[in-house]
């Protein structure tokens, strides 16, 4: 199993037409997008990233972000192509996906979130791999932002530690792209497309990264 993972787009769509050659030259099984498809909107942005990645002819996945408002979801579900609060299995993969993740406060250095309960759908998950795609990423993993802040999500990180997928895939912190490793689990931050980076990520015997840069 071969995925394409990007993250936060930010509406970007010419970076998203770039893709085309890199995903044909990797020939990746799915395409992950991990949130904040757009700038806040509008929906017809979101339209044209999603409509630019179904033209590779891959199957697509996609949750939305916090920079995603409501209607995205209304899109993602049109395109056929929503994960979020969803069990959606692909030959012997199964992705389980954490819709944006809703900040219910900011103060200080606190950071918190709400997230559906689909950890039981993860537990009970009878696929031979298993991925989480959470916009947020598992607290102190690849979640540090400018002013060496951890602000990613506690739940996730307890649930990751309990139920140990094979991969997570996240995003939302543009400065602290790469990967760790919380036991048997493999967090991958592939970074900003807005800005150009994303994944290939191999799920075999051992999970394999590569990181891209678009010119």
């Amino acid at each position: 199993m071969r995925i394409l993972a990007i993250s936060d787009v930010h509406g970007d769509t010419e970076k998203v037409k770039k893709l085309s050659y890199l995903i044909e030259k990797n020939n990746p099984d799915v395409i992950v997008v991990a949130g904040d498809l757009t700038q806040f909107g509008p929906k017809n942005v979101a339209d044209k990233v999603i409509s630019e990645l179904i033209k590779s002819g891959k199957k697509v996945l996609a949750i939305t972000g916090n920079g995603d408002p409501p209607e995205i979801d209304d899109v993602l579900n049109r395109k056929n192509v929503q994960l979020g609060s969803k069990v959606v299995t692909v030959g012997s993969t199964g992705f389980v996906g954490f819709s944006g993740g809703e900040t219910v406060h900011l103060g200080g250095s606190s950071f918190v979130t709400r997230y559906e309960p689909l950890d039981l759908k993860l537990r009970y998950l009878k696929s031979k791999k298993k991925v989480v795609v959470s916009h947020l990423p598992p607290k102190g993993t690849k979640d540090k932002i400018f002013s060496g802040q951890h602000v990613g999500s506690e739940f996730l990180r307890d649930m990751i530690n309990e139920k140990q997928p094979d991969l997570v895939i996240s995003g939302h912190v543009h400065e602290d792209a790469g990967v760790y490793t919380l036991g048997k689990t493999t967090v991958v931050n592939p970074g900003a497309l807005c800005e150009g980076y994303g994944a290939f990520i191999d799920l075999e015997k051992e999970t394999k990264v590569k990181f891209f840069k678009l010119d």
